[in-house]
């Protein structure tokens, strides 16, 4: 739950800078997404590990099998492969694809979400998460209240 906070937070900062009056704390903000997106995937790391630890590998191979769970693995994978490429060497290698891969966040964060309702006992948390998200990502249609920086 914690990693797909972090995502949310990494994901609202471009649209958020557009609100913000003052230049400087644009700068700031983007200066920390990086952080933000590596700590959300640390975060997943330690969820995926305890995961493993407690579970029998026949259970997980046969919970890898339904939606909940592969919808998890494969959020999970875009994540290790974004978590990867949060570099500067990564950045001046990737060039142009290196922004079209890290869209791959929101992808990540749409598994993420339907593993967290498919799996919760009550997923009405999840679900205001997620309108938190689509709130942020409709806020990119409004006029922007300041120059973008």
């Amino acid at each position: 739950m914690l990693s797909l906070q972090l995502v949310v937070l990494a994901l609202a900062i471009t649209p958020l800078r557009r609100w913000l009056p003052y230049a400087s704390l644009r700068r700031w903000l983007v200066s920390q997404r990086r952080a933000v997106g590596v700590a959300s995937f640390a975060y997943l790391a330690l969820h995926v590990c305890a995961y493993l630890w407690r579970q029998p590998w026949s259970r997980v191979l046969t919970e890898g099998a339904s939606a909940a769970y592969l919808s998890a693995w494969m959020g999970a994978a875009i994540m290790l492969l974004l978590a990867v490429t949060s570099n500067d060497r990564s950045v001046r290698r990737l060039g142009a694809r290196w922004k079209r891969l890290h869209r791959g966040a929101y992808v990540a964060a749409s598994l993420a979400f339907a593993h967290w309702v498919l799996t919760a006992y009550d997923p009405r948390m999840a679900y205001g998460w997620l309108l938190v998200l689509l709130l942020i990502e409709a806020s990119r249609l409004l006029p922007s209240s300041t120059a973008e920086a």
